[in-house]
């Protein structure tokens, strides 16, 4: 993998509404673990991006195809699909949905 790409293997991504695009330079977010809040951010060129073994509801994966991306293994509920130009090995269960639910647990 070159500089700047990026590995998201085994994550669940739910309703993202990614607006993925071909620009480079993109500045990510970066989170603490098993929370959305920022950790950091990092500029990077967009390329060799790996979204492997991912669940992915309600939004699919529109990363658009580039020198290097790879999309495979994934599995797609309630209305996502995968890209265009991968997920040979992935699979679609269509409408089904998982009722994939986020609660906030009180701290103490």
């Amino acid at each position: 993998m070159r500089p700047g790409g990026e590995l998201r293997p085994h994550a669940l991504f739910v309703a993202t509404g990614w607006a993925l695009g071909l620009a480079d330079a993109q500045t990510p977010n970066y989170f603490k673990p098993h929370t959305t809040e920022t950790a950091g951010t990092s500029a990077h060129a967009s390329a060799d991006n790996k979204y492997l073994n991912n669940i992915y509801v309600s939004n699919g994966n529109t990363a658009p195809q580039q020198p290097g991306f790879q999309s495979d293994n994934n599995v797609f509920y309630a209305g996502a699909a995968g890209t265009s130009w991968g997920d040979a090995k992935s699979i679609v269960k269509g409408p089904l949905n998982p009722n994939v639910m986020f609660t906030s647990l009180k701290t103490a």
